[in-house]
């Protein structure tokens, strides 16, 4: 027969238990999460490497981290607008004709298409255009060859395809040759990127989007189309939140802000020999590359304001983290100017 005493350690060592137990399946959750958190972070770590690694070999092939419309001309020497900018992407083989016979015929396993409407397009490095239809009859491609007139990239030793968006960002690049991936493997790869990409559309919301991304302000049913808070500014709270429903976040709502990786020069044929600031709104996308960029605040000198938009839109920057998750992010890009010469320099014109 039980005492008392033995009663009471009975249920001692039953709150001990489940104390223990307790300890144990909280531990084992904070190590599950930080194990998870871990492996998100390197995650993260590798995709910027990843995408650091392509800047670099698309600026030491072309000069920067994205294609720029360049000369090319067809197997019949008419010329031909190169990339067609605006139509969406495009996937890019990169050749020369002194490469070696086996990695071109590596490029007969690409189709004309990538995915169900990604076109295939060969660019050719070579001293005319005549040498467009022997390769291509030799090695039966089945995607059209361009010429790059004159030769403006630095190829490496072997074929290189290459995916742009429809502003000419690269998004992927990888070699062709026998001691790299089997092109069915990076067919493979394109059509899953592809896919991603044709499928990450923007929710549905009120009103047209602008140029940033986000809902349409006008449509608002303010006088302004901007809500305003009770001391008659603009309601920034309603503005983040209206940001994030077609997933943009602000920088003080993100684990991890965009990083700056490639900053492209700033063109010399613009007057900048002036006192001012022009301060560029843009969406850092997941990606890294800019989704859209506009003018926050004028610099009153309307090619100033075009050429920083433009340098804007060319910025590369690690994406922006939130929850584990890479998404984009909206930020202000501001650039001083200052009129360092004994002249005058140039008269601003007030822009409201």
């Amino acid at each position: 027969m039980s005492t008392p005493v033995s009663r009471t350690n009975i249920w001692l060592y039953v709150y001990i238990a489940v104390a223990v137990v307790l300890v144990l399946s909280i531990t084992l959750f904070w190590r599950n999460e930080q194990q998870k958190l871990e492996v998100q972070n390197l995650e993260h770590s590798l995709y910027n490497a990843q995408l650091e690694a392509r800047v670099l070999q698309a600026e030491k092939i072309f000069g920067t981290p994205f294609i720029v419309p360049f000369s090319a001309v067809d197997r019949h020497g008419e010329p031909a607008a190169m990339p067609d900018l605006g139509k969406g992407h495009v996937v890019f083989l990169f050749f020369e004709s002194w490469h070696h016979p086996g990695n071109l015929d590596m490029l007969s396993t690409f189709g004309s298409v990538i995915g169900d409407s990604v076109p295939v397009i060969g660019v050719l490095q070579a001293q005319s255009a005549e040498e467009i239809t022997p390769i291509v009859e030799r090695f039966r491609y089945d995607f059209p060859v361009y010429l790059a007139v004159d030769s403006p990239f630095d190829l490496p030793h072997s074929p290189h395809s290459v995916l742009i968006d429809g502003v000419g960002n690269v998004l992927h690049l990888s070699p062709i040759g026998s001691d790299t991936p089997s092109v069915e493997e990076q067919i493979s790869e394109l059509a899953q990127m592809v896919s991603r990409l044709e499928s990450a559309v923007q929710p549905d919301l009120a009103g047209p989007p602008d140029l940033a991304g986000r809902p349409n302000l006008a449509d608002r049913p303010d006088s302004e189309g901007r809500p305003e808070s009770a001391g008659g500014q603009p309601d920034r709270k309603a503005d983040q939140l209206a940001d994030e429903k077609v997933g943009i976040y602000w920088p003080t709502a993100v684990d991890t802000k965009a990083e700056v990786i490639y900053n492209p020069p700033i063109p010399n044929d613009v007057d900048l020999d002036f006192d001012g600031v022009v301060v560029v709104q843009l969406v850092v996308g997941t990606s890294g590359y800019v989704d859209a960029a506009f003018v926050e605040r004028s610099s009153g000198f309307a090619d100033v304001d075009s050429l920083m938009v433009d340098v804007a839109r060319k910025t590369v920057y690690t994406p922006a983290v939130h929850d584990g998750e890479r998404v984009k992010m909206r930020m202000s890009f501001p650039t001083m100017f200052r009129n360092y010469t004994s002249s005058p320099g140039r008269v601003s014109v007030s822009v409201e």
